[in-house]
């Protein structure tokens, strides 16, 4: 993290009102990447108001800032002395910097502890500047659970816990797509994730829906034809056999039944024409016979939801694997899964 401090911070520190805490506030930012001008600040007045012992500490603080290894692109947040009123832009006080930087930053996910598979396979596989697991196990990154009420209301939390601030916030929320083809604006959430990000966007916290349709999406074939003792061997030929665009969209833990109308599942019409128009034309091409397998998930054992998420912990998925699922001719974006380590590093 960059940070940004304003000279008339340090210029203040020779005022009366300057006290021993706020310039160990400023001493905790030593561990993190801060931009002063040292010229500007040992050429103030203000500098020589400082005791011997105070300076020493002061010089050695600028030198360590001035020294860190890894330089940001761009400074990521401000000290300045007015900080403590802004709410939403990445500008703080003196007195509210550190309780920033201890806020750990999230990845809010709908379920952490089945969609984290998903995240740390992703972050093992595509290399990156920052030691993800190492983060993870210092609590400096945080895999936090949406849970049933919400990603909306888990940030509403959030920002509740920090005085009302939106701008303490470090947060990536991700959700499954959840559409049923390229374009679908009739899907059951697509209102809630238009309102979701308009909320996100107020607020200043990154709000990400995949691409694909849910995380079982991508992960990669090879995984599939190698555990076809679990999912089964007819299932996984079939589901193998559809367009890698088709597999985007397919919903892999109810198969086609999903998508068919509650009137005609009740009845048990599941038939290839009861599937909406979209759905059709997506997977015109599927044979009678593969339909018939794909009408329903795979008969995993035990519960989709807990047992699937685990195969992304499989060896064959590495970073040529996931990058095939996503970098295709008909792909809404092949370089998705760069973008989110990308997102994840913003973080930090």
């Amino acid at each position: 993290m960059n940070i940004s401090i304003d000279k008339d911070i340090l210029l203040a520190y020779g005022a009366p009102q300057a006290n021993g805490e706020d310039f160990n506030e400023l001493l905790g930012l030593v561990p993190y990447q801060c931009s002063i001008s040292t010229a500007e600040v040992i050429d103030s007045l203000s500098l020589a108001k400082l005791n011997h012992l105070d300076k020493i500490r002061f010089l050695s603080l600028l030198d360590k800032c001035n020294n860190q290894p890894y330089v940001s692109r761009r400074s990521d947040c401000k000290v300045t002395l007015n900080g403590e009123g802004e709410l939403t832009d990445k500008i703080f006080g003196l007195s509210e910097i550190c309780e920033y930087v201890s806020f750990g930053a999230r990845i809010v996910l709908e379920d952490a502890t089945n969609d984290g598979y998903f995240i740390k396979a992703v972050e093992r596989c595509f290399e990156s500047e920052i030691d993800f697991f190492k983060l993870v196990s210092k609590g400096a990154i945080v895999i936090d659970n949406a849970g049933g009420s919400g990603s909306k209301r888990r940030i509403s939390e959030f920002i509740e816990d920090h005085h009302g601030k939106p701008k303490f916030l470090r947060c990536f929320v991700i959700v499954d797509a959840d559409c049923r083809y390229q374009g679908d604006i009739e899907y059951e959430n697509y209102k809630k994730q238009q309102n979701e990000a308009d909320y996100f966007q107020s607020v200043g916290v990154s709000y990400y829906v995949l691409k694909k349709r849910a995380q079982e999406n991508y992960l990669p074939d090879e995984v599939f034809d190698s555990c076809r003792d679990k999912f089964g061997s007819e299932w996984v030929s079939a589901y193998l056999s559809l367009r890698p665009d088709q597999k985007d969209y397919f919903y892999i833990a109810e198969g086609f039944s999903k998508d068919i109308p509650k009137v005609n599942k009740e009845n048990n019409d599941l038939k290839f024409e009861n599937l909406p128009q979209g759905v059709r034309d997506l997977f015109s091409d599927v044979s009678p016979g593969n339909y018939q397998h794909l009408i329903h998930g795979p008969n995993l054992h035990g519960s989709f939801k807990s047992e699937f998420p685990k195969f992304f912990n499989d060896p064959h998925v590495c970073k040529t694997t996931l990058q095939n699922r996503v970098n295709h001719p008909q792909s809404a974006d092949p370089d998705e899964l760069m973008h989110i380590v990308e997102e994840i590093r913003q973080l930090l």
